[in-house]
């Protein structure tokens, strides 16, 4: 299926929209923690995408003509999925030459669903999930966990007859049957597990689509169904995925597998002028080291270095707390050194200069500790010349709220984007993190996009 195109009618609608920085903050005044669940991705050339779970099969897109010579809609049996050996599901069609067949996804089929990707998160339909797809998401997600991605395929019996031409001439040539199958992946699932060392392991259920012309035939339910039972192999109890609040048919998809525990979320984005962002602070080359005084401490804003990680994981872990659950359920050691990994161009971090208790007078010692730190990364998309940028984790210790920390990070990834000619930026934070969403409306946030996190217990 070749690749959705995007007219200047689309860049125009998106052009209107504006930016998503996927954040996922949990904050309190001015030392907010903006995290984004584990997903960041990139380009994050890291295992942790956290692509969105885009359950996209409650509206109905229209096919793509080239996907298919009959738009006419094949009728299939909703039956039960039927678990067999290798979880290959089948569910028949009425017509006698129509199989659906649900199975693991191998690296032949990530074009497909690349492309399928592209015929249905379009701008217009979900514009948060049409900013985030791209054929990295793909890759990146059967590369980390090819044993949580499944697809459903088409496979259409053809029944030709030919003429046999070995037959003399004089006699009357027979005729041959053959018999030929036509494949097509009408439906994909990408999974992932996440590992938190407090908490164990939980399943995250990242992207679900259904080609239009294949849906409310039980598709997805058989998708859901062999990611269940892959999910029970490894013996993962909670289950999570997200996708867009108003997407009902997915929501009542995800709660008849236990997925019934929600969460709001909400997304947000802003236009980046670049003719107004003035290079402050960071340097051509991405790099940035400056100071400032608040009552009485030196904060220092620098790019992020090996020695910060493990600080960074332990404000982490301290202000992503269950009250966000949104936040709290993707933040974990991988993530951290996944994004530094991936971008680290994009890891800022906030230090304060500290006074050592020391004895001798007059000599004192300092020392720097790591009290905030920003995540983000870069999102291009193919024959367009919008380029994105997504705030994808904020954090800030909270005993040292109220010094600035938040702005002046905010600020720094800000001229970063800009360096990158970003022309949008996105974050996402819980529905209920009111001084996340008061900050950033602060900084020219809007367009609310309302989004929903899913699980089978109360995390």
């Amino acid at each position: 299926m070749p690749r959705l195109r995007k007219d200047n009618k689309e860049k125009d609608e998106e052009t209107s929209l504006e930016v998503t920085l996927l954040l996922d903050p949990s904050v309190v005044d001015d030392g907010l923690t903006f995290p984004r669940p584990r997903g960041l991705h990139k380009r994050s050339r890291s295992r942790n995408f956290l692509g969105r779970s885009s359950s996209a099969w409650g509206k109905v897109q229209p096919s793509s003509p080239s996907r298919s010579n009959n738009n006419k809609k094949k009728k299939l049996r909703s039956d039960i999925p039927r678990k067999q050996g290798n979880r290959s599901i089948t569910t028949r069609s009425h017509a006698k030459d129509v199989d659906i067949v649900v199975r693991p996804m191998n690296m032949a089929d990530i074009a497909d669903i690349y492309h399928l990707g592209n015929a249905i998160f379009t701008a217009s339909d979900f514009p948060n999930l049409f900013r985030t797809w791209d054929d990295y998401t793909v890759v990146q997600n059967f590369e980390s966990s090819p044993e949580f991605c499944f697809v459903a395929e088409a496979i259409q019996q053809n029944v030709d007859t030919e003429e046999d031409d070995s037959s003399p001439k004089s006699n009357n040539n027979k005729m041959e049957t053959v018999n030929t199958n036509t494949k097509e992946v009408v439906a994909f699932l990408l999974g992932d597990s996440l590992t938190k060392r407090t908490c164990g392991t939980r399943g995250y259920i990242q992207w679900v689509a259904v080609d239009p012309p294949f849906r409310r035939q039980g598709i997805a339910k058989s998708l859901l169904a062999a990611y269940v039972d892959a999910a029970n192999d490894q013996n993962i109890s909670l289950l999570l995925a997200d996708t867009p609040a108003d997407n009902h048919q997915a929501i009542q998809m995800f709660a008849g597998v236990g997925l019934s525990q929600r969460m709001d979320h909400v997304y947000l984005t802003c236009r980046l002028d670049l003719s107004r962002i003035q290079q402050q602070h960071v340097d051509e080359d991405g790099s940035f080291s400056f100071s400032y005084t608040v009552k009485r401490k030196k904060i220092t804003i620098r790019n992020m270095e090996v020695e910060d990680l493990h600080p960074v994981y332990a404000i982490g872990e301290k202000v992503f707390t269950k009250e966000f659950s949104n936040i709290h359920n993707f933040w974990d050691e991988h993530t951290v050194m996944s994004s530094y990994l991936s971008d680290p161009e994009f890891c800022v971090v906030a230090t304060v200069r500290e006074k050592l208790d020391n004895e001798q007078e007059g000599n004192p010692e300092y020392s720097e500790r790591v009290i905030g730190f920003a995540f983000g990364t870069t999102i291009e998309k193919p024959r367009s010349s919008w380029k994105y940028g997504w705030l994808v984790w904020l954090g800030c210790d909270p005993d040292f709220q109220g010094m600035g920390l938040a702005t002046q990070m905010y600020n720094t990834m800000a001229e970063l984007f800009a360096l990158e000619k970003v022309n949008m930026i996105m974050i996402d934070t819980q529905a209920s993190n009111d001084g996340a969403l008061a900050f950033f409306r602060k900084q020219g946030f809007g367009q609310d996009e309302e989004h929903v996190y899913l699980s089978n217990t109360k995390s």
